[in-house]
């Protein structure tokens, strides 16, 4: 499990007192004991990560499946920490799980993340992208407030009493 912001980081530890952590408070010596009980097979099963600690030098190739909290800035942060079990040794397929939020700021970082892929894409492939710059387009999404295509409301998490203010089409 992948987090950005140290209270989600330690909210998930509170509900999970077991599992195991690589946060930015951690030793060096803390982190790769972290790693060892996790790779054991006996060991826990969860792993809660900062992903700008976790995502990059480690093999986490006992989990097959790994879920975002929280959206990085840059499509690179996730694929990164995804690749933390997508290496030699991984036996299972991997599957990766963004756990967003309908109506709120996450629809614009998942649209923003997903127009800078399209960037890296066209770029490596040698094609020329029309488009606003990044300031533009986060403000334009900002404004419009779009509901993101396949997120829907699970659950509505206003407090009693008051109607949770519906985002605008």
């Amino acid at each position: 499990m992948f987090a950005r912001h140290v209270e989600v980081q330690q909210a998930v530890l509170k509900r999970f007192p077991a599992a195991l952590h690589l946060l930015g408070a951690d030793s060096l010596a803390e982190r790769e004991a972290a790693i060892e009980a996790f790779q054991d097979p006996e060991g826990p099963a969860l792993i809660v990560g900062a992903t700008r600690v976790a995502a990059q030098g480690i093999t986490l190739t006992r989990a097959s499946n790994v879920a975002f909290l929280e959206l990085e800035w840059t499509p690179a942060m996730h694929d990164q920490a995804e690749d933390r079990c997508h290496r030699i040794g991984q036996r299972d397929a991997v599957t990766a799980w963004y756990l967003l939020a309908a109506n709120t700021i996450d629809e614009t970082m998942a649209r923003l993340i997903e127009s800078k892929r399209a960037v890296v894409a066209a770029v490596t492939d040698g094609r020329v992208l029309h488009s606003d710059s990044l300031i533009q387009a986060v403000v334009r999404e900002l404004r419009d407030g779009r509901p993101f295509g396949h997120l829907r409301v699970v659950a509505d998490t206003a407090p009693v009493g008051k109607p949770r203010r519906a985002a605008s089409a």
